[in-house]
C-alpha cells in the first residue's frame, strides 16, 4: 500500500521486544513465520502505515541482523518491568525526539497475523477525534489490546499520573482514560506468540 500521509495526524510506532521468552522456550522475536522473524514481520507492517518505527528492547545486538536501517533499535533502560513501563520510557523518548508523533501505535513484536489494512484503516480515524481522546484501540472478551494501539502523544502526562500513584496495569489505566474502541474485523489479527502451538496456529 502506498504511503499518503500528509493529511493525517503524524504517528511513529514503537515496538516492543522486551520479553523474556520463557514459555516459548526460545527467543519469540526472532522465530520464522513464513519465513520471516516474528520482530521482522511486525516492523514491515508498521513501516508501510506509519513514519517512522522504533523498536525498545533490553538486548538491541540481538536484533541487527533483521531490522531495515531506516528503523530504530532503542536499548531499553532496564528489562522485565513490564510493558506499561517499557511505554512510558518508549513514550519519553519520543517526546524528546526532534519532530515528535501526534500519535505512536503501540506493538508487541510477536503478532504474525497483523493486517496492514487494517492498521490504515485504523490510523485514518485518528484524525477525527476530539482532542480529549488519549487512545484508540481494539477491545476484546479478554479486555483492552494495550499492544496493538494508538496513543495520543500530548495526553501522555496522564500516563504519568497514573503511574505516580502507583498503578502498573495497561487495563487499569486505559479503563480511567478517554478512550475509542477501535473496530475489529479479524480476532487472528491480535494473535500473539507465547508457546509454540500458537506460532503453529498462526499459520495459514
Amino acid at each position: 500500500m502506498t504511503k499518503a500521509f500528509s493529511a493525517l495526524p503524524r504517528v511513529d510506532t514503537l515496538v516492543l521486544a522486551g520479553g523474556n521468552s520463557r514459555r516459548m522456550g526460545s527467543d519469540k522475536a526472532l522465530l520464522l513465520w513464513q519465513g520471516i522473524p516474528l520482530l521482522r514481520r511486525v516492523a514491515q507492517v508498521a513501516a508501510a502505515c506509519t513514519e517512522r518505527v522504533y523498536i525498545l528492547t533490553p538486548w538491541p545486538e540481538r536484533y541487527t541482523d533483521v531490522v531495515d536501517p531506516g528503523w530504530h533499535l532503542w536499548r531499553e533502560s532496564a528489562p522485565h518491568r513490564g510493558p506499561l513501563l517499557a511505554f512510558q520510557e518508549g513514550v519519553a523518548r519520543l517526546q524528546a525526539e526532534a519532530i515528535p508523533p501526534d500519535w505512536v501505535l503501540l506493538l508487541a513484536c510477536d503478532m504474525p497475523c497483523l493486517d496492514e489494512q487494517v492498521l490504515w484503516e485504523w490510523r485514518h480515524r485518528l484524525g477525527s477525534l476530539p482532542p480529549e481522546m488519549v487512545a484508540a484501540l481494539p477491545k476484546t472478551q479478554r479486555g483492552w489490546e494495550p499492544l496493538c494501539g494508538f496513543y495520543r502523544l500530548s495526553q501522555m502526562h496522564q500516563l504519568e499520573a497514573f503511574l505516580q500513584t502507583g498503578g502498573g496495569s495497561f487495563q487499569d489505566w486505559l479503563s480511567g482514560i478517554p478512550t475509542v474502541v477501535l473496530p475489529l474485523w479479524q480476532a487472528q489479527m491480535l494473535t500473539n506468540c507465547n508457546v509454540p502451538a500458537d506460532l503453529e496456529g498462526a499459520n495459514p
